[in-house]
């Protein structure tokens, strides 16, 4: 047998044995079927045999994170700060609440207006987030951090906040919609 072949085979075995959830069934393990007739390599066939899962149990994990979600967010925008020679942004409770609200008014109405009809910066202040300039970052859609960040970066006016001198604080906030499409937040301060 070819050592591709070897390395198909384990690499199949160990996804199945997992059972592509962490669980291990030892029952599952992939059949070969060969039929050396005329001395030949034999054909390998394989075939998955899925465990029997109760009803009730969830196999897949379709629901990220949001908290390190945003924590990443964070990380990779300081990232981009560093890159820049700027210090990096600082999360505050506050700014981090304002931005969670945020985030989840972006699956009402995706806009820097807010659901009720005032501007983004209103939640700012019923947060009691003091400020003298301040900046929001929106992006929908992405499924990654690095998804978010790489599109904010790529759009001169979301990337001049980023990279804004003036700021120096920051609240992150990912929300998502029941089909599971992510929404996400950055509001800044000095």
């Amino acid at each position: 047998m070819s050592s591709g072949k070897r390395l198909l085979i384990l690499i199949l075995t160990v996804l199945v044995l997992t059972g592509f959830s962490g669980c291990a069934d030892n029952n599952a393990a992939p059949k070969l079927n060969s039929n050396p007739s005329d001395g030949a390599e034999p054909e390998t066939n394989i075939e998955i045999t899925a465990p029997e899962i109760p009803l009730g149990v969830a196999t897949f994990v379709d629901e990220p994170d949001l908290n390190e979600y945003a924590d990443e967010v964070l990380r990779l925008i300081n990232i981009e700060r560093q890159n820049a020679g700027l210090s990096d942004l600082k999360a505050t409770d506050a700014l981090t609440k304002t931005a969670v609200i945020r985030a989840n008014e972006l699956i009402t109405l995706f806009s820097h207006t807010r659901p009720n009809g005032s501007k983004c910066f209103t939640a700012f202040d019923e947060n009691k987030v003091a400020y003298a300039a301040a900046a929001e970052n929106i992006a929908s859609g992405q499924r990654t951090p690095q998804a978010a960040v790489t599109s904010w970066m790529n759009s001169a006016g979301h990337k001049a906040n980023i990279l804004n001198s003036k700021f120096g604080h920051v609240g992150v906030g990912v929300a998502a919609d029941s089909d599971g499409k992510l929404y996400w937040s950055l509001n800044f301060t000095d």
